[in-house]
């Protein structure tokens, strides 16, 4: 398989390094290390992740549990404590916890 780009030391959240290979656009190979010739690039130990296009990442609900703290075993009043808190939710304070959560701190 011939692969266009090799992104090198990026993690899955377990801090394992791992490399991705592209073909095409498209993910081709997974692997602790891929051997070849591609252009490379070095994720420095960033963490990859699905698209952000999925819904249920949530990055507007990060890093709230100061403002909104867990129940208590057994009570599932989840979405109802989170409720309470979002009128407080501003564009400015939403994008700086989304970024933090997107760069924490590498192992």
């Amino acid at each position: 398989m011939t692969l266009d780009l090799v992104l090198r030391n990026g993690h899955f959240g377990d801090g394992r390094a791992i490399d991705l290979g592209i073909a095409d656009g498209v993910i081709a190979a997974i692997e602790p290390v891929l051997a070849g010739d591609a252009e490379t690039l070095d994720l420095g130990g960033a963490l990859i992740t699905a698209g952000l296009v999925e819904t249920h990442i949530h990055l507007d609900k990060s890093r709230i549990l100061d403002r909104c703290t867990p129940p208590p075993v057994g009570v599932r009043d989840y979405m109802q404590r989170v409720a309470d808190v979002k009128p407080t939710f501003t564009v400015e304070d939403v994008y700086n916890r989304a970024r933090a959560i997107l760069h924490i701190q590498r192992r």
